[in-house]
Order: structure tokens, then C-alpha cells, then sequence
């Protein structure tokens, strides 16, 4: 008997051992409300998902190597609160994140499927109130491939000072009218953080082997924490796009978040697309206010706002519309009134 539970101790006492090598954290965010958007003499209300922050469900983990060397892993799926209405059998998205990699003194490594470097370092810069922010009531101008997610091999750099660099190379599927394609992707990146201050600047090239000559998107923010006032500015440029390769499409945006209270939060941000092609631009701007209940569950509300130019034809983004067919066509000239409350939990 004695033996037996020595065996157990010992069996213990390694098991621990080995789990203390490598550690996996399971984490995600759940966030939905309710819209409800007025245009074109028409309206429409429905359950959203992501608010704020994108839902998903994800797990992440490293194992010590050795030396200061861990190997890492990061796998993420997003999940869709209002399934039903995106026309879903269920809830289960797409994978955001699937790669694995190495981490040490000289950096980090990953490669697999990975949010590029805009996505990762940008919004933090320019999305004071996250998805509800009026940069992305104006998504389809802004970042037309640099956002999006790539499989890809991905450098980034030991922190100096606060100063971080990286660069990406890989492949991004479906970009543009030839869908069948996997077009070259390069981005390139630096980000600083330090105190109140940060900014972050990327480029990004995307070759595709149905155009001759290859796209660029620019992307520029940063933001400054006054204690009283938080506030944000950011440029973003996209050249050569266009079937025709031959358009170039700016967007800038400025925000504030104002602290309320001990709990609460007063947001707002303009944004401003400038189109090549005459009368095609457009603006977006948006009000809200955050509440938190803990430090893992935010109530938030917004008002938000779409004006149209001449020939414009901005409509309220497809993930604050799902199951209300009736801005898919958008009206040039229109402009789109709409309203949002939801709940976003972490965990």
C-alpha cells in the first residue's frame, strides 16, 4: 500500500514537472447587441455580433526549450452571436488565428494563418470605440487588403525602448474580382508605445497574377492619453486599386475617448474617405458611451451616422446589418442613421 502511494507521489511530482515546461490558456470574448439603421426610406433592427470586439474563442501556449527559447502556439476561431441571421447552421466561424512558432532573445517567428500587422497594431490607434468606431462604417475603402488575414511566415522584433518592428510575407486568397487567385503579400511595420504615447506604421504590397502592376496600402495612426481625454488620429492610403489599377483612395480619422466617472467612458470619432473617382466620397461619424460593469464585462451604446456624396454608395457595414437585405444595394447621395446597444464579456 505504502508503495503504491509513493508511486502516486512520484507520478506527481513529474506530472507537475512536465506541465510546468508548457502552459495553454484558453481565452475569448463574447459580445453582441441590438441595431436598428434608417435610409433610403427604409429601416431595419436585429441582433449584431461584435459590437466592440469581434467574438471568438481561442487557445494559446507556450513550452520553455531551453536557453530563454519557448515554442508558441496560438489557435482562434470566431464566433458568430447572431448565426441565424447571417444565414449559418451555427455559431462557429472561421479561424482567425492558426500558427505556431518560436520566441526568444532574438525575437519571435510565427507561421501559419495570422492577422497582419494592420490588423494586429493599427486599430489600437485609430478605433477608439473598436468595430462601432466610424473607420469601419467606411470598411470598404480603408485597408482593401492589408487587413486581412494571410497565410503567412512572420518576424517580429525584441521591444527597444518601446519600439517594435516586423515584417510579414505570404499569401492572401480571394483579394479583388479574380477569386481563384493566391496573390504575394509583403507588409512591413514598426510600433512604438511608451507612456501616454503610441503610434504605428505599416506598408503593405499584394501582387496578384491577374494585374501587371501591384497594390499598396499605407496605414498611419496614433494616439495620445491626456488622463482627461484620450484622443486618435490616423491616415490610410490605398493605391493602384481598381480593376483598372488605377485609383487611389485616402481615408483619415480623428476620435476621442473621455473618461466618466469611475466606470464610465464618453467615445466619439469622425472619419473622411477621399476617393479618386468624382463624387464617390463619403463620411461616417459616431457617438457612444461604455459602461464597466467588472473589469470584464463592458455595456456600451451608439449613435451612428453615414453621409454620401454625389455618387457615393457607403451603407452600413454587412456585421451591423446581417438578415436586412435592404442596404445591400446602397443609394448614391443617401445617408444612414443607426443606433446600437450591446454587452461584451471577457474571459
Amino acid at each position: 500500500m505504502q508503495k503504491k502511494i509513493i508511486a502516486l507521489a512520484v507520478a506527481g511530482l513529474v506530472s507537475g514537472a512536465a506541465f510546468a515546461q508548457s502552459n495553454v490558456t484558453v481565452y475569448g470574448i463574447l459580445d453582441a447587441g441590438v441595431y436598428g439603421w434608417s435610409g433610403n426610406d427604409e429601416s431595419a433592427t436585429g441582433v449584431v455580433n461584435g459590437g466592440l470586439s469581434t467574438s471568438r474563442l481561442g487557445f494559446k501556449g507556450e513550452e520553455a526549450l531551453g536557453n530563454g527559447l519557448k515554442a508558441i502556439f496560438n489557435l482562434e476561431t470566431a464566433i458568430d452571436t447572431d448565426a441565424e441571421h447571417g444565414g449559418k447552421d451555427t455559431g462557429w466561424g472561421s479561424n482567425r488565428q492558426a500558427n505556431v512558432g518560436l520566441t526568444g532573445g532574438f525575437g519571435t517567428v510565427l507561421v501559419g494563418l495570422q492577422a497582419s500587422l494592420s490588423d494586429n497594431w493599427h486599430g489600437s490607434v485609430s478605433e477608439p470605440m473598436g468595430n462601432i468606431s466610424s473607420r469601419n462604417l467606411l470598411g470598404n475603402v480603408r485597408g482593401r487588403f492589408s487587413n486581412e488575414k494571410a497565410d503567412a511566415v512572420a518576424y517580429y522584433s525584441p521591444v527597444f525602448s518601446g519600439l517594435q518592428l516586423a515584417a510579414l510575407y505570404g499569401t492572401i486568397e480571394d483579394v479583388d474580382t479574380d477569386t481563384s487567385s493566391r496573390s504575394g503579400y509583403v507588409q512591413l511595420g514598426a510600433k512604438y508605445a511608451n507612456g501616454p504615447f503610441a503610434a504605428a506604421l505599416t506598408y503593405a504590397r499584394l501582387n496578384e497574377a491577374s494585374f501587371e502592376d501591384p497594390s499598396h496600402d499605407w496605414t498611419v495612426g496614433a494616439t495620445y492619453d491626456f488622463t482627461a481625454v484620450k484622443v486618435y488620429a490616423a491616415y490610410e492610403l490605398s493605391q493602384n486599386v481598381g480593376t483598372a489599377r488605377d485609383v487611389d483612395n485616402a481615408l483619415w480619422t480623428l476620435g476621442a475617448r473621455v473618461p466618466v466617472g469611475k466606470a464610465g467612458t464618453v467615445v466619439g470619432s469622425y472619419s473622411q474617405a477621399d476617393n479618386d473617382v468624382k463624387d464617390t466620397d463619403g463620411a461616417a461619424w459616431q457617438i457612444g458611451y461604455e459602461h464597466a460593469l467588472s473589469k470584464r464585462t463592458t455595456a456600451y451604446a451608439s449613435y451612428m451616422r453615414l453621409e454620401n456624396d454625389d455618387a457615393g454608395t457607403f451603407a452600413p457595414a454587412s456585421r451591423f446589418n446581417k438578415g436586412a437585405n435592404k442596404f445591400a444595394t446602397p443609394t448614391t447621395d443617401e445617408s444612414y442613421n443607426g443606433v446600437m446597444i450591446g454587452l461584451r464579456h471577457l474571459f
